[in-house]
């Protein structure tokens, strides 16, 4: 093997060229102020072209010069020399924007007597071991440098730190008892384009593996004479993993009819199999007379209030006059109405709210239940909330009372938790840190 000669290049304290034959250079090079030095090498092929991506032409005396030149060009990652058939020391450089991923794309060059083709390539790769939060070394092509690829939320050098993230899920616009039919109300926020849906209800996958804090509130019952109640919040930490798909169904405020008002939906959140991570109650609407009862809260236990449903079923309606309100849906099991003086003989109903199961429809009727399950009202008797299980109704003339439904914390290891309540329409948020 011939032996090959090599010379070094000084020209400032923060640069030295060292030029081995007709094989690699050897790089310390600090390209700005704000940025690491570069420790590397270039390939080299001598007697060959490449001019694609050509970033801009400069007259220079040499390869050494010509290589500066790129290295000054913060979008330079390659260079092509030139020499002039009658001048050893003057030629042209080209400056490329993109360089030979590929060191066997023999394609990419044309064969150039007197021209040297030069890309920048590390020695090593430095961050292998450095790289923090399970993220990886990779070598970058528009740095000339191996560099740690950081995913949300990490970000630094080494992946070091970590942005905070909010991922905040609304009721997207829609009103009543049917889902929103469109994403665009996140344009602009971490939720853009990652959200699609199917029959209202919205479909994520987690962007990365954390500790998240979590809150997920449903909706208030709607105001008639008296007040719906408030939608029941569920609070508390959980990790979840990168790719995890969820499925979200967020409780919509049930609507006033000619006196009563809808139940509020309740809101869910269920892993892609349908296991339950969490859902909060909605509110039962505001009844139409001055003798009714202000609409239920949500619960803070499972099981949905007056006459409400238990274990993921819907609840019903206990009546001492003919009505057609219905009950909130549940998780698992449809409200149902009783239509008839009865409290011992409930019917499936359109107005009573469909569970998560079955879509999650409000009840339909004088005074359409919330999304999530809210049943309808009738006249002066409110509908009951939707939730893990169902709100009923009680139908009397002399102080009848529409249920919240209940809610469900426990799906998946929770650090803490917690039920309060909140009034309008249902969100979910995950937050990080």
């Amino acid at each position: 093997m011939a032996e090959r000669a090599a010379f070094i290049h000084v020209f400032t304290s923060t640069c030295a060229l060292v030029v081995l034959g007709e094989s690699l250079q050897s790089l310390h090079w600090k390209r700005l102020s704000d940025s690491l030095f570069f420790d590397g090498a270039v390939l080299l092929r001598r007697d060959f072209a490449f001019k694609r991506d050509i970033l801009r032409t400069v007259k220079t005396s040499g390869e050494v010069h010509c290589g500066l030149a790129c290295l000054s060009e913060s979008d330079c990652i390659a260079q092509t020399y030139c020499r002039e058939p009658w001048q050893k020391l003057k030629g042209t450089c080209y400056l490329h924007r993109r360089g030979i991923k590929d060191g066997l794309a023999e394609d990419a060059f044309v064969k150039s007597d007197g021209c040297t083709y030069q890309q920048y390539i590390d020695f090593h790769t430095p961050c292998s071991s450095k790289c923090q939060n399970g993220q990886t070394c990779s070598y970058d092509h528009d740095n000339r440098r191996y560099a740690c690829l950081c995913e949300k939320p990490y970000t630094g050098m080494y992946c070091e730190k970590s942005k905070a993230m909010a991922f905040y899920f609304t009721f997207l616009g829609a009103r009543g008892n049917t889902g929103p039919t469109s994403t665009a109300g996140y344009k602009r926020t971490p939720l853009e384009g990652t959200v699609t849906l199917n029959k209202g209800i919205q479909i994520w996958t987690v962007p990365f593996t954390a500790r998240y804090s979590f809150t997920v509130a449903g909706a208030s019952g709607g105001k008639g004479y008296q007040p719906g109640g408030n939608g029941a919040i569920v609070s508390g930490i959980v990790r979840l993993f990168k790719g995890t798909v969820l499925h979200l169904l967020v409780g919509q405020k049930g609507l006033k009819g000619s006196s009563a008002a809808g139940g509020g939906g309740g809101t869910f959140v269920v892993f892609s199999n349908n296991t339950l991570f969490a859902a909060a109650g909605g509110g039962g609407g505001g009844g139409g007379q001055i003798t009714s009862k202000v609409g239920d809260d949500g619960q803070k236990g499972t099981n949905g209030s007056v006459y409400g449903g238990v274990n993921g079923l819907g609840g019903k309606v206990c009546a001492d006059e003919l009505n057609y309100a219905g009950g909130g849906g549940g998780f698992r099991g449809d409200g149902k109405c009783a239509f008839n003086i009865t409290c011992v003989s409930p019917r499936s109903c359109k107005e009573a709210g469909f569970s998560y199961f079955n879509g999650g429809v409000g009840g339909k009727g004088d005074g359409n239940g919330g999304f999530g399950g809210g049943g309808a009202a009738y006249n002066d008797f409110g509908g009951g909330g939707g939730g893990y299980s169902g709100g009923g109704v009680y139908a009397t003339s002399f102080g009848s009372r529409s249920g919240g439904g209940g809610s469900f914390g426990n799906g998946a290891p929770l650090s803490s938790s917690g039920v309060s309540h909140s009034s309008g329409d249902g969100y979910v948020l995950f937050r990080y840190p």
